[in-house]
């Protein structure tokens, strides 16, 4: 199936369904060994990236906390997955997904941990993640600065890897693009702050 669905193709439209996936995922939960594992997570990726509103489906069906909870398993390739199979959702934001988000803690914690993995392509895939939360709700930027993201940012500039760099760089970019708004919500709440303090 994974093979089937790297492959494209007309073919790809009859398993790309919500039925597909969800029976990959219950499977998941009885799977044993990295390998099927990780061919499980890969081809469920593959499905949601052929058909983006699937993904948004699985995280409404299964909750932001499970797809969070198979990142934390010591398994490349099953975290590379569902970090895909995030970062579509959070493209496509369903307002389910929207509000499971309020709260930034249980989506930065797993993420920001795993940018201490050995994997250059897990790493990526969370500033990738990072990016698209951040252009989600800038909200999320204080709280992942105060665990140290900017200095993780440095360090990882300092990685070769080609998918890494532009991964990082497309960040910084993000963040860069962000400002002018932070900027304009501070000064406008300083505003609202001293007009609040004037005498009557």
């Amino acid at each position: 199936l994974d093979n089937l669905a790297s492959g494209g193709g007309a073919h790809l439209a009859k398993i790309a369904t919500f039925e597909v996936v969800s029976a990959l995922l219950a499977l998941l939960q009885s799977a044993q060994g990295d390998a099927l594992r990780g061919t499980i997570a890969s081809a469920t990726s593959r499905l949601a990236r052929a058909v983006p509103a699937l993904a948004a489906q699985v995280l409404d069906k299964f909750g932001l906390e499970s797809v969070l909870g198979w990142l934390s398993e010591d398994n490349a390739r099953v975290q590379q997955g569902f970090l895909n199979l995030l970062n579509t959702a959070l493209q496509h934001p369903s307002p389910r997904l929207v509000k499971s988000l309020e709260d930034p803690e249980p989506a930065l914690t797993p993420l920001l941990r795993l940018l201490e993995q050995s994997d250059s392509v897990v790493r990526a895939k969370v500033l990738v993640s990072l990016q698209l939360l951040f252009r989600l709700d800038a909200s999320y930027l204080l709280p992942a600065c105060e665990r140290k993201l900017l200095p993780t940012v440095d360090r990882l500039s300092r990685d070769q890897d080609p998918y890494l760099a532009t991964c990082l760089a497309s960040l910084v970019e993000a963040l860069q693009a962000l400002v002018p708004s932070i900027a304009s919500d501070a000064a406008a709440e300083l505003a609202r702050a001293a007009q609040s303090r004037k005498p009557p």
